[in-house]
Parts: structure tokens; C-alpha cells; sequence
């Protein structure tokens, strides 16, 4: 099996990178549990895994329940409906042995131990007669399900087993050996007295306990419930040899029940070791509160944990997340007689549904569960799939310390999670994905077993980057960090950022040797080329791992960014910010032109022009300095009348430009189409559609990420979340444009999320200064060229202010599509679609608008010079650009207009 990892090759470009690298930049990454590997185990049929637990020597017990044959990994053809299924593997996953279990009926495994003679107690619900491994009639009535417990040896024989059940329905859910050496049984039981059964049921179904010795035989055994459904899931041998049990009612005041439920309640018992009842305690709010797993604390309390979908009432504190109806995660602390100490709600706008928990070695805990919300309230993950594992990790008063989404293209569901004994996680369920998001192996059947290890334990790489611009090896006085640069390991993939120091930290989750280089930086090139690190353990730090970028002689490059700040509104003004910087190693006195669009005009900037032209702004700035930056925000107003939809495309230039080296970022350019009144916080792409012709030339998709206060206080922190579709996107392509405000970048490997986080932003609020209540982000990255005509590349971004629930953006996309069908799939009307771009000798140009049947071409430089018309008649047109000179140019038709670099 293979470590989920990243494969990200080693070429990079450019100015993009290199637009902001004053910002702050943080190297920080978020070293929370990682997939270290992972199994789907199943045969061609149905295959439901319920139990996982690590086992003495290392490796891992499963137990479920399967309808497979001899198929895959199943050896056995089943012998009812459904059999039960053990799988025993070694420490990474492998089958070791397996088992199949069962009568000619069906017969479910809920819970599987390990024993203290290394062998294994299974425990679950049979509606079998005497057939198969059977050697037991149903209890009373066939037709209803009895407890079913069986004993096997180490390698998974079956030693003895027992049938145990009334006249009606016992389902048994949890089992675990005792003190004594025998065993805890519990589930519900809809029997009266009769068969094993001793007691007259209270209502429609009652806790059912049941205590058997070594080998099998009843002990002793209870009815507890009140006058409606009580469902008990969960049962936990306590320090002083009794038991607490844990579950869900109905019921009201009745029976044993001594407290009313507002609907369905937990419900906690604490019974003494020969069953009888010491207390109990109904927790609750008005709506349901399902509990599915308890425990017995270091302190001598209980944690509870399940779902709910209650508001704020009765014992519930904390206000359901999403919407009235669905549910989240609630986990409740006890104190060791049932009082709560505290509680805690987590969950996204969707239905999340906890089955399991621990608590953990540091005496936090772990929650496993299931989820189908995406990023909202506690969630910070994209949903992959229908429904997905998701594993939070709280602190020992339930704060959240991190959490993480696990799934693939369908339905995944999450039973059990346990702590390892190396400080992971082993976690276990079912999936019906294929390979997908976190899935590397296909189905195999309609669902199989698919257990994931997760695990911390990474080693680090650091060192730091520095520009050296006298090229003697050394960071000298003046000589700044190199900062906002993603360093890679080429093996692994696993990438980082410099900080605001150029320091740089990169993890990696096992031992040997590892490579790590720089992405590739124009006009510039690391000394070393590459660094190596070996590690021979975890937890080890290999340092000192630094480059110096030194540059490839002496040479010129300024370059320039425009970005809209938010919604052009027709009869309003809007904001610009231009971006500039010096990023060759020679002093250099820009000036930069902006060149408003025609629907809208200049009012003012934050930084004085020199000139004020009726088609253009001129600013003659300082000299910069090698790696000096600066910005200019630009306020225009948007001209009356406009109808939604009119196109609005002003640009920026810098100047020196005949003799700068890298004269294809010494133009920038963003168009945006006019709008009503939207939500300010949004993400905008620079391309709607694709075609198949300029896919295969890996085009640049570039995003911005836009923002705004529109509360009425400052904001001190903004965090953006992106979730990047690893499938369509070529990760390893991310590029860093350019930020409003100083940033701390981080890559969340395990999340699939680009982290930007704004610290101490001191960003004020709309009302009280408009243009700078405004932020943004820019990077850009290429689509993946095994993308087909009717793809798409969708893109949104959550947008957390404070602590305030996160803003979702709208979702940008691109559409894939073969280059006849680009004007009918188009939604921007004012755009004209070129390729390849950048060109050399050729240009295509798409989505012509014809009027009686011919249009006008009009070729232009970035100032406005005419070089060529051409009259076309179709909607489709070329080109030559062989003697253009190497820039940036503007073609136009009708009220359509496009950019394109030649090089």
C-alpha cells in the first residue's frame, strides 16, 4: 500500500511568484494527523465493516458483516444473507487471516474484542437456525434476531459460542470482557419474559444486559427501560468493577426511567457489578440526541458522545449548527456520579453523526464519525463524496484542536476509531468509492471494509532563502530573505512556503533520504540547486538546509499587477490596487500608467499622479531598490446607465520596457463585467472557458479571492480557506501572485486547503472607510491536460472574519469545451477567447460576433497603437504574429476584446 502523498514534479516560472515578496509569509504548517496509509478490503457483493480495534502484536482485528463469495479478499463464500466477517491484518494493513461466520440466515457482527488469551470475542444479532457455523436454534421464534456471541482463537477458529435471546427482537450491540474474565453483553430487547430473558419488558424496546462467564453461560442478566424506545449502544466495565451504560429514549416517566424525555434523550445508568441500578441521568435538549458511545474518564467522569439536532434548551448548551433538522456532533463530560461538567456541539450546516470515540493519551479525545456538510460552522473541509469520515480531535474540555474529512467520490461511512499505540489512529467503516479524493483503491464490490491509519509523527526539513545579489554564498548587510517561495521535496511532493524571513519548515512522514528544491525563479537560480536530508528516525530535524538565489547576471525586470477590489457597480465607484515591484538586481526609477476603461473615468488615488491624460494616469515613483515593492489604490467611478454584464477591462503598464528582461509582467490586465448589488466577498477566475485546443498547452488559470468588512467594527484577523480540486487542478503547479495586505500562506496537505491568513489586518469596517475595507488574494495555477470537452473546473473559497461564521464565496468555473462549441458555451458576452497564449507565430481567436455577416478585427499594443485590421466573415479567425515584437497586445471586435502575450 502506498502512503498518501502528493506527485508534484520540479519546474516552476516566474514573476508571479515574486510580486509580493515583502509580505508576510509564514512557513508554519499544520502538523495534524495525516493518512499514513490505508486498505479497502471487501469481496464482489455487500461488506460492512462495524469494528476495529489494534491488537497485541501491532496489528489490526476487523469485524463486520458480509453477502461476498469467494471474490477479492474473500476466501469463504457466505452462508447466509449476510455472515460475519474477521479480518485479522498486520501493522500496515495486509490480511494476515480471515474469517467468515454464519447460518443460512442473516447474521450481523457489531463488536469484536481482543481477549486476554489473545484470541477474540465477537458479538452481534442472528437470525440463523442450526446451519453453517450455527450450532443454535433462534431462541422461541424463528423470525427474530437473538444475541449471537462467538469465541475464536488467535488465528480465528471458533472455540464456543452461545444464542441468547426472548421471544421477539434482542439486538446486541456492544460487548467486552471483564474483569473475571467473562463478559459484558448489551444491546435492547423487544422480549417478555421468556427464553433466556427473566424480566417483562417495559416498553417497546429496553436495555438488555446481559453477563455471561468465560465460556459462555448466563450469569446474570437485566431489563432496564421505561414506557416507550430505549436503545442502549454502548457499555463500559468501570474501575469499580459495576458497569455505565449508554444510550438514547424515549421514554418518560416509567419503569426504571425516572426522568422524562423531550423526545429522544441520552440516557446514562450506572449499574453495580451484579446489575443493579446506582443511578442514572436522561441528558437532553427538545429534539433528538442520539447517543452512541461512552466512557469512563482518567478523572473518574464519563464522556458522551452521539449527535443531536437540538437547539439550545433543556441540558443542551450549545445551539445546532446547521439548519433546524440536521444534525451535529455532541460530546458531554460528566463528572463520575452523571452531572455535566461541560458540553460541546461541533458540527457543518449538514448532517454530521457521531459513532465513536476515545478518549486519548494526552487526555484529549478523538471523535469518529460521519459527516455530508462542507465547509461551514466547525468544518474546514470540502466534502468529497455523498457522506465522508470526519475525525475531530478535541483538548480535555472539548475544544477543537483539529479535524480532518476523509472520503472519496460517494458514500463512506465511518463506525470506529481508536487510538494507537504510536500516538495515531487506526479508523474503520465502509465505502462505496472508487478512486477518488482520499481513495486510492477502486470498490470492490458494492461496498467493502476501508480502514485508514493516520499518524503525526513526520520529520522536518528547514533552512532558510536569501536573495544574494553579489553571489558570494552569503546573506550580507542589505541583502533581503526570500520570502513567499514554495520549496518542494521531490520524492514525496510535499511542499511549503518561505516566511517573512525566508525561513522555511517541510515535513515529511518517514525515514531516509529526501531531496528538496526550489520552484523555478526567472532571471534567477539557487545555490544549491538542491539540498538533501536524511533521517533515520521520526522526530528528528534536519537543518541548515538553505539557498542562496543568486542572479543570472545583471538585468532588469520591474513588473505590475491590477486588481479590482470589489463589485463594479453601474453609478458607483470602485477601486484598484496596482501592485509593483523591482525584481531585477539593478536600481530602477518605474513609472506606471493606468489606463482607465472606457465605462469608467478617474476620480482619485491614494498615492498623487504626476499626470492626469483623458485616457490614462501616469505615476513617476522613486527608485526601487533590487526586491522593493509598493502599491497604488486607484478609485474610478463607474459610468450611469450601464446595463449588468457590460464589460469594464482597465490595465496597468510599467515602464522601463524596452530594456526590461522580462517584459511580459510589465502589463496586467482584469477584466469584470458590471453587477448589482452582490456580496462583496467573492472569487473571480480570468477564464470561464477552455478549450480543448488550449489545454493541451497548459494554460494558466488565475483566481482572485476578494473580500470586504462590511460589519461595523474593525476586523483584526481574516482567514481564507480554498479548497483546490486536486483532480482537475495540477497542484504542483500553484503559483502565489500577489495579496493586498501582508499574508501567511500555508498548504493543508491533509485538508486539500490552501490556507491565507491575514493577522493583526486592523481592517476597517465599509461605513467607515470604503476603499480600504477591501482585500483580496491572487494565485494561479494549470488545469490538469487529461481534462475532456464537458468538464469543468469548479473553485469557491471560505471567507472567516474573526471568529464570525465563515462567508462562502460564489463558485468561479471553467468550462472545458471543444473549440467549435466556444460561443455557445460562453456566459461572458464581452469576451473574446485567444489561444495559445502566450503565442509565438499564431493566434486563434474565438466567439466573433458577426453583424450581417462579417466583423472587424482591430490589433492593438497595450498604449493603443493600430498595427492591423482585418475584415473576417465567420465566427472563428487566426492571426500570424510572427513579426510582432515580444509584449503584450489587445485585439478587439465589435465590443468584445482579449489579451494576449507574444514571446
Amino acid at each position: 500500500m502506498k502512503n498518501n502523498c502528493l506527485d508534484i514534479p520540479s519546474k516552476f516560472v516566474s514573476f508571479f511568484t515574486r510580486v509580493t515578496l515583502l509580505l508576510l509569509v509564514s512557513a508554519s504548517t499544520l502538523y495534524s494527523q495525516e493518512i499514513e496509509w490505508q486498505n479497502t478490503l471487501g469481496g464482489s457483493l455487500d461488506d460492512r465493516l462495524y469494528s476495529v480495534h489494534q491488537t497485541i502484536d501491532g496489528g489490526y482485528i476487523l469485524g463486520g458483516y458480509s453477502s461476498s463469495s469467494i471474490s477479492v479478499d474473500k476466501t469463504e463464500n457466505y452462508l447466509g444473507g449476510f455472515d460475519y466477517w474477521i479480518v485479522k491484518t498486520d501493522a500496515v494493513g495486509n490480511i494476515q487471516w480471515q474469517n467468515t461466520i454464519g447460518g443460512s440466515a442473516t447474521d450481523y457482527l457489531h463488536s469484536i474484542k481482543q481477549t486476554y488469551d489473545g484470541g477474540y470475542i465477537l458479538g452481534g444479532s442472528s437470525y440463523s437456525g442450526i446451519s453453517g457455523d450455527k450450532t443454535e436454534n433462534p431462541v422461541i421464534t424463528v423470525g427474530w434476531r437473538d444475541y449471537w456471541i462467538v469465541k475464536i482463537d488467535a488465528i480465528g477458529n471458533i472455540q464456543w459460542q452461545n444464542t441468547i435471546g426472548g421471544s421477539n427482537d434482542d439486538i446486541l450491540n456492544t460487548i467486552q470482557q471483564t474483569f473475571d474474565g467473562g463478559y459484558i453483553l448489551g444491546g435492547w430487547s423487544h422480549s417478555n419474559n421468556s427464553g433466556d430473558k427473566t424480566e417483562i419488558g417495559f416498553g417497546l424496546y429496553d436495555y438488555w444486559i446481559v453477563k455471561v462467564d468465560g465460556v459462555g453461560n448466563i450469569q446474570w442478566e437485566n431489563t432496564i427501560g421505561g414506557n416507550d424506545y430505549d436503545w442502549l449502544r454502548s457499555i463500559v466495565q468501570t474501575s469499580d468493577g459495576g458497569y455505565i451504560l449508554g444510550g438514547s429514549s424515549l421514554s418518560n416517566i416509567s419503569g426504571d426511567k425516572i426522568e422524562n424525555s423531550a423526545n429522544a434523550d441520552y440516557w446514562i445508568l450506572k449499574i453495580d457489578s451484579i446489575g443493579d441500578i446506582q443511578w442514572q441521568k436522561t441528558i437532553g435538549g427538545v429534539q433528538s440526541d442520539q447517543l452512541y458511545s461512552i466512557q469512563q474518564t482518567t478523572d473518574g467522569g464519563y464522556i458522551l458522545g452521539g449527535f443531536s439536532d437540538s437547539p439550545i434548551s433543556g441540558d443542551k448548551t450549545g445551539d445546532v449548527i446547521g439548519s433546524s433538522g440536521y444534525y451535529d456532533f455532541w460530546i458531554v463530560k460528566t463528572d463520575g456520579a452523571g452531572n455535566v461538567q461541560w458540553q460541546n456541539t461541533i458540527g457543518g450546516s449538514k448532517y454530521d453523526r457521531l459513532f465513536s470515540m476515545q478518549q486519548t493519551a494526552d487526555g484529549g479525545y478523538i471523535l469518529g464519525g460521519t459527516s455530508e456538510s462542507n465547509i461551514s460552522g466547525n468544518k474546514t473541509e470540502l466534502n468529497l463524496g455523498d457522506t465522508d469520515y470526519w475525525i475531530v480531535k478535541t483538548d480535555s474540555m472539548g475544544n477543537i484542536q483539529w479535524e480532518n474529512t476523509i472520503g472519496g467520490g460517494n458514500s463512506d461511512e465511518l463506525n470506529s476509531i481508536e487510538q494507537t499505540s504510536d500516538g495515531g489512529y487506526i479508523i474503520g467503516g465502509y465505502t462505496l468509492s472508487d478512486i477518488s479524493g482520499d481513495k486510492t483503491e477502486n470498490c470492490l464490490g458494492y461496498s467493502d471494509y476501508w480502514i485508514i491509519k493516520l499518524t503525526d509523527k513526520f520529520n522536518l526539513i528547514t533552512g532558510k532563502l536569501y536573495v544574494d545579489l553579489n553571489n558570494n554564498g552569503n546573506q550580507d548587510s542589505g541583502e533581503l530573505p526570500f520570502t513567499a517561495h514554495k520549496i518542494i521535496e521531490q520524492n514525496t511532493g510535499r511542499f511549503t512556503f518561505s516566511d517573512q524571513n525566508g525561513n522555511y519548515s517541510l515535513s515529511v512522514l518517514d525515514t531516509g533520504n529526501f531531496t528538496v528544491l526550489l520552484q523555478s525563479i526567472n532571471l534567477f537560480s539557487p545555490l544549491p540547486s538542491t539540498q538533501s536530508a536524511t533521517f533515520t528516525a521520526i522526530n528528528q530535524t534536519d537543518s541548515l538546509n538553505d539557498f542562496a538565489i543568486q542572479p543570472q547576471g545583471t538585468f532588469e525586470d520591474v513588473c505590475v499587477k491590477i486588481t479590482p477590489l470589489g463589485n463594479f457597480r453601474s453609478g458607483f465607484t470602485a477601486s484598484y490596487m496596482i501592485s509593483y515591484g523591482n525584481y531585477g538586481n539593478t536600481t530602477v526609477t518605474p513609472t506606471v500608467y493606468f489606463y482607465p476603461y472606457s465605462n469608467v473615468t478617474y476620480q482619485s488615488a491614494a498615492v498623487t499622479p504626476n499626470q492626469i491624460f483623458p485616457d490614462s494616469v501616469v505615476w513617476n515613483l522613486p527608485a526601487l531598490t533590487p526586491f522593493q515593492t509598493g502599491s497604488i489604490i486607484v478609485t474610478v467611478n463607474v459610468n450611469l446607465g450601464l446595463p449588468i454584464g457590460t464589460l469594464i477591462n482597465s490595465s496597468a503598464h510599467i515602464e522601463p520596457y524596452a530594456t526590461d528582461d522580462n517584459p511580459s509582467c510589465n502589463n496586467s490586465n482584469w477584466e469584470v463585467y458590471t453587477t448589482g448589488s452582490f456580496d462583496p466577498n467573492d472569487i473571480l477566475v480570468n477564464e470561464d472557458t477552455l478549450t480543448t485546443t488550449q489545454l493541451a498547452s497548459a494554460p494558466w488559470l488565475e483566481y482572485i479571492i476578494r473580500f470586504q468588512n462590511t460589519g461595523n467594527d474593525t476586523a483584526f484577523t481574516v482567514k481564507i480557506l480554498n479548497p483546490i480540486d486536486t483532480n482537475k487542478l495540477n497542484l504542483s503547479t500553484f503559483e502565489f501572485t500577489n495579496a493586498s495586505h501582508p499574508v501567511n500562506l500555508n498548504w493543508i496537505n491533509y485538508q486539500r486547503n490552501m490556507e491565507f491568513k491575514f493577522e493583526n489586518i486592523l481592517l476597517p469596517d465599509s461605513n467607515t472607510n470604503e476603499p480600504l475595507s477591501h482585500g483580496f488574494v491572487r494565485y494561479r495555477i494549470q488545469p490538469k491536460t487529461t481534462l475532456t470537452a464537458g468538464d469543468s473546473i469548479t473553485n469557491f473559497a471560505a471567507i472567516y472574519f474573526d471568529f464570525n461564521e465563515p462567508v462562502i464565496t460564489n463558485t468561479a468555473k471553467t468550462i472545458i469545451v471543444l473549440p467549435t462549441g466556444i460561443a455557445a458555451a460562453s456566459p461572458s458576452q464581452g469576451k473574446l477567447h485567444v489561444y495559445p497564449n502566450p503565442t509565438e507565430n499564431t493566434i486563434n481567436i474565438s466567439g466573433i460576433q458577426l453583424e450581417n455577416g462579417k466583423a472587424l478585427l482591430r490589433l492593438t499594443d497595450i498604449y493603443g497603437k493600430l498595427i492591423l485590421e482585418k475584415t473576417v466573415t465567420t465566427t472563428n479567425s487566426t492571426l500570424e504574429t510572427n513579426l510582432l515584437s515580444n509584449g503584450v497586445y489587445l485585439i478587439q471586435s465589435g465590443g468584445k476584446r482579449a489579451t494576449f502575450v507574444k514571446q
